[in-house]
């Protein structure tokens, strides 16, 4: 195909860059050259050109060529009206392969024509299977878990979020998890930049307190709202939902879900970098029900109230340690249990990244725990207990990893229930996560 001048008004067209004319750039197109506001205005956005100091716009493109340029398209086309986004999405498609070659995969929602009303939709997902052995009774138990995530660009200021997840199927060619219900959707959500300055998120959103996020990092179960104020070294987030958690605990009945009826909760967190190697944080939950939260059925009643505070500590790139402590608070409403105290310390070394074959990494971790947690990052529930545990992980290939963990449980202390029945001694467990 002819070289640009043709592409040339296509891309000009598309991305509205008529305007303000700068110096010649090319000596083989003169000022009164049919196209050359064009090319001086796509030389200027570094869409096409040639470092010779000629155009060249004889010469013919290669479709290599040609997908640079719809890639270099692609790249600017947020304030392009709709017909031109549709443009591009055809562009994109009838240059697919060559556009892969060159690192840009259009996804199959594009290629359907689902992306001309988007700027852009991404699909993203994750497989994980694990095994572990709780040392009850000498039993192992293997479990799945399968998320797919949409998330769309609804205009430059708006992106949308969808997740689905699938957990522990007794049989993983059925469509339906051993609670009995179809796949979750556990996060559904749009988040709107710069509204009234702030971020501002409303729908089933993921949620999590302090920097480890012992207490609560959840997948997706917060439906309500959650606002964010500012960001680099000051951040300040507020939400307010009703929680209905999705997560499988692996310390109770397998297959069992925690929680069951939502509640609603107000949450704030006060982010602050200090310096290059130290950041804090401080937290605060408030159940708006007293006495109706969601925490894990071994040690009983949830509280009122949860203040905590975290910090995080690198003494280098590679060394880092963080730690959470809180109170939980029974308010008057609720007669059984006490107030709990709770602690969490991570120490990390390095660590897995899916995108590097070959990285690796080791942590240490301990908590002493009173109290209940919501839905805690680490995967032995810290509810009630004190235990430490050391794990590894490394990346097999390129987006697939491998992690191992082994606790061992000092104590059980729960608030209403000191020694729960059947609870493990020690607990060992490996998975393997794969990501596309």
């Amino acid at each position: 195909m002819k070289k640009g001048f043709i592409a040339a008004l296509v891309a000009v067209t598309l991305l509205g860059l008529a305007g303000t004319v700068f110096a010649n750039p090319y000596s083989d197109v003169p000022p009164g050259h049919w196209a050359y506001d064009a090319v001086n205005e796509l030389a200027k956005a570094g869409i096409m050109g040639d470092s010779s100091g000629k155009f060249n716009g004889n010469q013919t493109l290669t479709r290599y060529e040609m997908a640079t340029i719809v890639a270099r398209v692609m790249a600017r086309s947020g304030k392009a009206d709709n017909s031109s986004k549709a443009l591009v999405d055809k562009l994109a498609v009838e240059f697919s392969a060559e556009l892969d070659s060159l690192g840009l995969r259009v996804t199959k929602l594009e290629q359907a024509g689902f992306g001309s009303s988007a700027a852009s939709v991404s699909l993203s997902g994750d497989y994980r299977m694990r095994w572990s052995d709780e040392d009850v009774g000498g039993d192992t138990a293997m479990s799945h878990r399968v998320r797919l995530a949409v998330n769309a660009e609804v205009n430059e200021n708006t992106d949308a979020y969808i997740r689905i997840m699938g957990f522990n199927h007794t049989n993983l060619g059925q469509w339906q998890t051993e609670q009995g219900s179809d796949m979750d959707i556990t996060d559904a959500n749009v988040t709107v930049k710069g509204f009234i300055g702030t971020d501002f998120t409303f729908g089933r959103f993921s949620h999590k307190l302090g920097i480890i996020g012992a207490y609560l990092d959840s997948t997706g179960g917060f439906d309500g709202v959650k606002t964010v104020i500012g960001g680099g070294n000051a951040k300040l987030t507020a939400a307010f939902a009703d929680a209905n958690l999705f997560t499988y605990d692996s310390t109770t009945t397998p297959g069992n879900y925690r929680g069951g009826s939502s509640a609603e909760v107000a949450t704030v967190q006060a982010d602050l970098v200090l310096t290059k190697q130290l950041s804090m944080a401080v937290y605060y939950l408030d159940w708006a029900s007293a006495g109706v939260g969601i925490v894990d059925p071994l040690v009983g009643n949830p509280a009122e109230t949860v203040t905590g505070y975290a910090a995080q500590y690198a003494f280098n790139p590679n060394w880092n340690i963080a730690a959470e402590y809180q109170t939980q608070k029974k308010g008057s409403l609720i007669t059984a249990g006490r107030d709990a105290d709770d602690l969490s310390v991570k120490l990390s070394y390095k660590g897995a990244k899916a995108n590097r074959p070959g990285s690796w990494g080791f942590y240490a971790e301990y908590f002493d725990w009173e109290g209940a947690a919501l839905d805690s990052y680490s995967v032995l529930n810290p509810s009630g207990r004190e235990a430490l545990g050391l794990g590894a992980e490394v990346a097999l290939a390129r987006n697939i990893t491998l992690e191992a963990s082994y606790y061992d449980i000092k104590k059980d202390k729960g608030v209403s229930t000191p020694t729960p029945a059947g609870d493990p001694n020690t607990f060992a467990m490996a998975q393997v996560n794969v990501f596309f």
